[in-house]
C-alpha cells in the first residue's frame, strides 16, 4: 500500500494585512466550478483568488447597473495573455462573497442581464437577513 502524499506547507502573510475577523465565507453559484475548471483553472488558483478578496474584498470594479456586483481580472493562465474574468458579491454585512461565474476575456452585460442579478443580489441579500435574524 502506498503511502499518503503529504505536503507540509508554510503560509506566512503579514500579521497587520489579515487577521481572523478578515476572514470570509465564499459560496459558489451553481455553474461556478464548472466554468472555473473550462477557464483550465483549479483549487490552488480559487485559493489565491480567495486570498486575493480575504485580503481586499474591494479589489473588484463594481459593474455599473448591477448592485453590488464587481469584477476582477486575473491571467487565464501563467502562460497566456488571455484575461479571466470574475464577477462576485460581498455581503460585507455578512462576512461572504458570493462567487458568480468565472470566463475566459471579457462580457458586457445586457440591461436584462443586469436585471436579472439585481434580482438574484436581492434574493441572496434576504435569504442572509433571514437567516442572521434567526440565531
Amino acid at each position: 500500500m502506498a503511502e499518503p502524499l503529504v505536503e507540509v506547507i508554510t503560509l506566512t502573510y503579514p500579521k497587520h494585512r489579515l487577521s481572523p475577523e478578515d476572514l470570509l465565507t465564499f459560496v459558489e453559484m451553481p455553474g461556478f466550478w464548472e466554468d472555473w475548471q473550462c477557464c483550465g483553472r483549479d483549487d490552488e488558483d480559487l485559493h489565491t483568488l480567495q486570498i486575493t478578496i480575504m485580503a481586499q474584498p474591494d479589489v473588484g470594479t463594481p459593474i455599473s447597473g448591477a448592485e453590488r456586483l464587481c469584477e476582477v481580472h486575473c491571467q487565464a493562465s501563467p502562460e497566456s495573455e488571455t484575461l479571466m474574468t470574475v464577477r462576485y458579491v460581498y455581503f460585507e454585512e455578512y462576512s461572504m462573497v458570493l462567487l458568480v461565474i468565472a470566463f475566459n476575456g471579457h462580457n458586457v452585460l445586457t440591461e436584462g442581464e443586469k436585471a436579472q442579478i439585481n434580482a438574484l443580489i436581492d434574493r441572496q441579500d434576504d435569504e442572509l437577513s433571514r437567516r442572521s435574524r434567526r440565531i
